[in-house]
This record gives structure tokens, C-alpha cells and sequence, in this order.
């Protein structure tokens, strides 16, 4: 070629895809040496196969899984009412160990290897060695020792239902052995004790899986919880113990401070007690005895002024150094239902920021029971965490910060098929130990991606997804991510080529 030209190298063979996509040569001034391609076969390679018991019959839900560690660890295919599964278009240039799951079973072969497949295997078949199936039996009364009828025992995952009879026993065989049975009673207008039970593993047959129901009126318990000054204590944890079936029922105080837990089997006994915090609470809790009505009023005083807490923390560099002059601030989060109305809304406003003194400590006022999100700003770093959020539950002491100063470079590159045609809207991530939120950013028409002001002294990796582009979904990323140690200068042309295999061919359905 002559030197004067800019040329382009892109392989093209009907059913693969190379890695990268293309190679751009602007100085033809010199030889280029070493300029490989990598190609994977994606075309019309298909394993398939049935999943059969030692009579032929077919095992429904067994589990076909890749388990060789690689880009496609986990691959994964379901054997449908047949028996039979299959797995499309599997990409060449991999090695593929296919195992079967199912819990009470062994399988021949235990597994199939494929190293690198480059056609079709069909009828992969796998013999199924399955435990019996066995049965489950038990009694339903009432606290009293009656028998309850019509209760349905339903038996998980498979949904299966055995009702009790007239003399409240129910049995039910033919199960099918899983990693865990939960058996689950229900009847309407009944709470049950225990709410469930669980077998483990294929178990055999099981008897004496008994419950004791509790039928009949079910009561509410309500009331609010206020400070000295009669304002609302929002956000303010409330547990209900007792009763027939749960130990323990947690509730939170509304912006009114208000909380109500409805449901409660009458006939029995429940105490109310808020969450222990700083400031003293009177009564420290409520009894309830022989529940058989509705109960309001069951009212809470906090016995000291808690329209406020303080919310303070430090922020240091990453060698532990106080940073002072450091602006943190504060932004109140409303809830999804707006803003408190006005008769319960504080007299104080919050504060919107502070800044760090010589020991790098902050401190600010923020309202009770009210969630607040605040964040460290300062020229030229970046802050770890991103950001923090307090309850307003108690005061905070802990609402720290580590800064990466001395940073801002920035991490740059497109994303572009293997004919070297720009790929718009794939996600693309950075993370890094500590960094958090996860940035995001998404190509754009030209494929182009790219993060700002990245914190010195933090191995960061960035890795693209097709896991928010439909389109895309099946396809990989040559190289899957590219990681970095310390970025202390402007990295561009950090490039990826999506591989994409063809059209899978129309076969059986299955779940897959």
C-alpha cells in the first residue's frame, strides 16, 4: 500500500465473529507486525438432548448448567414436560461443561464436556437415577384439640394442595424429592401456629406435620406517639409481640405518628413497645390481655424534646489526614406520600450545609424522624462514600467521608460492532473499592462512552452490559472489562468490539 494512505483491516466470514472487529492504520510508513485477529463461531451450533428416567419416561425442571468457569459460566437450560433441552447458537473458541441438577437425582453421564464446538450435538441425552417419591401426613385442630376440616396444605414449590378431612388429618404421597418442602396450612378467617414448616432435602416419608389454628374475629391495635410539645414522632419503630403465630410484628410511626397493625387473633395476649432510643419513651410498653376488640389510643410520650437530632461525622484523606474547609451538605428527602402538612412540620429549617473544622469534623441540626441525604464537596476530590443518608431516628455520630483529592482524569472509548459501525445505548459501569454509587454512562449515536473526574489512588475496573439493551442481549464484549490502577492522567481510546452471534434457528420450545 502506499504511505500516503489511511487504511482499515476488517475480517468477515459467515457465521463468526473477530476480536476486534477491525484494525486502523494511519502510518503505512512502517511494517505492522503481530496484527491478529481472534474469531468465534457463533453460527447454528446447537446441544440438545432429552432427560429420561431408566424406563424412558421424561424428568420434568431438571437443570442443565455450564458450570466451566468462563464468559459463560452458568449457561443455563430447563428440561420441559419431555424431558427435553436444548441450548442455541453456542459460540466457538470455549470450553463448555454441561452438568445436570436436580436435587434427589444422579445423572448418566454426570456431564458432558465440549471443548471448543464447532457443530451440532444432538441428542446429548442424560439417564435420570431419582429417589422415590414420598408422602407427607399430619393433623390440624384447633387450640382446644378439635379438628379443623377444609384447611389446605399446600406443599411448595410445586404448589401441590392435601385438605384436612372431617377429622382434621390430611395426607398426601407422590411428592416429588426438592432441596427444600415447605408445607404451608390456609384457611380463611384462620391464622395458624406454626405459620409453616420445612423439610430438607429428599426426606422419605414424613408424618405427624401438625398445626394448630386460631379461627375466628381478628382485631387491629392503634395509636400515636408524640413528643412533650404534642408533635408527631415520625419514623419511630414500634414492635407488637405475641398472639397465637408470630413472635414479634415491627411497625413504623407515619409523619403524623401514627401506626396501626390490623389482623391480631382475638383471645390472646399482646405487649406494644417502641424501639429503645436516647430520649426516654412513657409507658416503655403497653399489655394487651384477652384481646376481643378493637383497641385505639394505645398511645406513646416521648418525655423530652425529639423535634431534632444532630447529625455529625469527619472527613480525612486516604492516608487518615483531617480535611478541613470541606463543605458538607444536606438535602431533606420527602416522602413518596410529599411533605408532612404544616401543623407537624418543624419550626427549625434545615440546615442546608456546613463545613469541616481543623479536625476535619462537621455537625447539623436535622429533624426528627425525617430522612436526610447528605454529601462532601470540595474542588479537585472525590468523596467516598458518594453520599450518606440518616433517618432521623437518633443522633448520628458516624456520618463519615474519605477523600481522593488531586484527581479528575477522565476514562474515554467507543463501542463498535465487529464491521467497526458504532453501538449506541449499551450500558457501560465503572466500579472500584468504595466507590459508590456505581457512575454510569451510555454510548451515544457514535459509540462513544465516557467518566469525568475519577478519583486518584483506586483501582477501578469498567466493564459494558448487554444486560439493558435488548437488542443486544446474548451478545459479549471483546475485552469483557479493562481494569486500572491509580488514574492520574486521561485515558481515551479505551475501546470495546461487541460480538454478536446470527439469528438462532426455530427449534422445540422449551423453558429455558
Amino acid at each position: 500500500s502506499r504511505h500516503s494512505e489511511e487504511i482499515t483491516l476488517t475480517p468477515i466470514k459467515e457465521g463468526w465473529a473477530f476480536c476486534p472487529g477491525l484494525r486502523d492504520f494511519a502510518d503505512l510508513a512502517r511494517r505492522h507486525h503481530s496484527q491478529d485477529f481472534t474469531g468465534y463461531y457463533g453460527g447454528q451450533v446447537v446441544i440438545d438432548g432429552y432427560v429420561l428416567d431408566s424406563l424412558g419416561n421424561p424428568i420434568e425442571g431438571v437443570k442443565i448448567l455450564n458450570d466451566e468457569p468462563g464468559i459463560f459460566f452458568g449457561l443455563t437450560s430447563v428440561s420441559n414436560h419431555v424431558g427435553y433441552y436444548r441450548f442455541n447458537n453456542v459460540i466457538a473458541g470455549f470450553v463448555y461443561r454441561f452438568v445436570p441438577h436436580m436435587p434427589g437425582c444422579t445423572f448418566d453421564p454426570p456431564e458432558r464436556l465440549y471443548k471448543s464446538p464447532n457443530r451440532d450435538h444432538r441428542f446429548q441425552d442424560f439417564r435420570a437415577i431419582c429417589v422415590a417419591s414420598f408422602g407427607i401426613a399430619g393433623h390440624v385442630s384447633d387450640w382446644e384439640g378439635n379438628p379443623i376440616e377444609g384447611v389446605q396444605i399446600h406443599v411448595l414449590p410445586d404448589d401441590i394442595i392435601a385438605v384436612t378431612d372431617e377429622d382434621g388429618n390430611y395426607r398426601r404421597s407422590g411428592l416429588l424429592p426438592s432441596a427444600n418442602t415447605e408445607i404451608i396450612p390456609y384457611k380463611d378467617g384462620c391464622a395458624f401456629s406454626p405459620s409453616a414448616d420445612t423439610l430438607h432435602g429428599p426426606p422419605g416419608d414424613v408424618t405427624g406435620i401438625d398445626f394448630t389454628a386460631h379461627c375466628g374475629e381478628a382485631y387491629e391495635l392503634s395509636g400515636h406517639v408524640r413528643s412533650v410539645r404534642n408533635d408527631p414522632v415520625p419514623g419511630l419503630r414500634i414492635s407488637v409481640a405475641g398472639g397465637c403465630c408470630v413472635s414479634n410484628r415491627l411497625l413504623v410511626t407515619d409523619d403524623a405518628g401514627y401506626y396501626e397493625i390490623a389482623g391480631l387473633r382475638g383471645g390472646f395476649d399482646y405487649v406494644i413497645k417502641p424501639e429503645r432510643i436516647v430520649n426516654p419513651i412513657w409507658p416503655e410498653s403497653l399489655a394487651i390481655y384477652d384481646l376481643d376488640r378493637d383497641h385505639t389510643g394505645q398511645d406513646f410520650i416521648v418525655s423530652s424534646d425529639l423535634t431534632f437530632c444532630t447529625v455529625s461525622g469527619q472527613v480525612r484523606d486516604r492516608m487518615g489526614i483531617p480535611l478541613s474547609g470541606v463543605e458538607v451538605k444536606f438535602e431533606l428527602i420527602e416522602p413518596e406520600s410529599g411533605p408532612p402538612p404544616e401543623d407537624g412540620s418543624p419550626d427549625q429549617p434545615v440546615t442546608e450545609s456546613v463545613k469541616t473544622d481543623e479536625g476535619g469534623r462537621f455537625s447539623a441540626t436535622i429533624p426528627w424522624g425525617r430522612t436526610i441525604k447528605l454529601y462532601a464537596v470540595k474542588d479537585d476530590c472525590f468523596f467516598i462514600p458518594y453520599a450518606r443518608w440518616s433517618y432521623g431516628e437518633a443522633d448520628d455520630d458516624s456520618q463519615d467521608f474519605v477523600a481522593h483529592c488531586g484527581g479528575g482524569a477522565s476514562i474515554s472509548g467507543h463501542i463498535r460492532d465487529v464491521r467497526g459501525d458504532p453501538v449506541s445505548g449499551i450500558r457501560v459501569s465503572i466500579t472500584g473499592e468504595g466507590y459508590f454509587p456505581t457512575p454510569i454512562a451510555y454510548t451515544d449515536t457514535l459509540g462513544h462512552y465516557e467518566f469525568a473526574d475519577l478519583p486518584s489512588g483506586v483501582d477501578l475496573t469498567v466493564r459494558p452490559t448487554t444486560q439493558y439493551s435488548i437488542p443486544y442481549e446474548g451478545c459479549i464484549f471483546c475485552p469483557g472489562e479493562r481494569k486500572y490502577g491509580s488514574v492520574e492522567e486521561d485515558r481515551s481510546d479505551q475501546d470495546f468490539t461487541i460480538s454478536c452471534p446470527p439469528l438462532s434457528r426455530v427449534g422445540p420450545d422449551i423453558d429455558s
